[in-house]
């Protein structure tokens, strides 16, 4: 379970810098301009949203494993942790 779990971290740590660094790259290119493609601000958006989805990702395939593998306390602790999350963001959402 480890090494996929290091793959999902890599992959949504890979994406997550290209994307911010197109993001960047394009708002100093084209300040204040529209190209036509995704823009600056779209780039940098979706580049946090992946650094945040992937500790996300992280314990949601941490629970799946232990669920496979009958360990339903390490499972129960993962939902948990994602119900914690998920609570911290519609919280957010609220106060913001």
């Amino acid at each position: 379970m480890e090494p996929r779990i290091s793959r999902l971290l890599s992959a949504g740590t890979y994406v997550a810098v290209v994307t911010l660094v197109a993001g960047v790259v394009v708002a100093l290119a084209m300040p204040g301009t529209s190209s036509g493609g995704p823009d600056a601000t779209t780039l940098l958006y979706v580049g946090l949203g992946v650094v945040i989805l992937t500790p996300v990702a992280r314990v949601s395939a941490s629970a799946i494993g232990f669920a496979g593998r009958g360990e339903r306390e390490l499972a129960a602790i993962s939902v948990a942790v994602l119900i914690v999350l998920g609570l911290t963001v519609v919280v957010a959402s609220v106060v913001r």
